[in-house]
């Protein structure tokens, strides 16, 4: 079993759950000449997002992959191996579930911290309930400029509430 994670570039699809869903179904079916291995013709947020991510999570195929002399030398990497499906506007992430939980919060960091949207393939209802974080500010930044007391008026102001 794989936890499976989806970073996409925010500005590029729909933020309405049932349209983001049609618009990932679209694109998952992979049909471009590209090498869904290779970030060549990917967005920059997503490249420095990929570049970072695979230090913890090794890619388990394509031109990032281990060899297998570095995986027998590092055993515990076995488990991180994670398969990544590139693609211009998004990487699709396939997680051991052994790892799952602290896969989840680092892709989410990460993505916050490179301005990409997320989303967790468990929280996929098909319907308005779907979850779909687009971030508007990083983790930090929320954290830095507002203290606790004024959490609740800094986000009603964020989004015009």
């Amino acid at each position: 079993m794989s936890a499976d994670l989806l970073v996409f570039e925010k500005n590029k699809v729909p933020t309405e759950p049932i349209e983001f869903l049609k618009w990932f179904y679209k694109k998952s079916k992979w049909e471009s000449d590209r090498d869904y291995y290779n970030i060549e013709g990917t967005s920059e947020n997503l490249i420095n997002f990929f570049m970072e991510i695979k230090k913890e999570y090794p890619e388990m195929n394509g031109p990032y992959a281990l060899s297998d002399e570095e995986i027998i030398n590092n055993p515990e990497l076995e488990s991180k191996l994670t398969d990544y499906t590139i693609d211009e506007d998004l990487i699709y992430m396939g997680f051991s579930w052994s790892v799952s939980e602290k896969a989840y919060e680092s892709v989410q960091a990460l993505a916050y911290k490179y301005n990409l949207g997320f989303f967790d393939m468990f929280n996929l209802y098909l319907d308005k309930d779907t979850i779909i974080e687009i971030p508007q500010i990083s983790h930090e930044e929320f954290e830095k400029q507002v203290s606790l007391t004024d959490k609740k008026s800094f986000l009603l102001r964020l989004f015009k509430k």
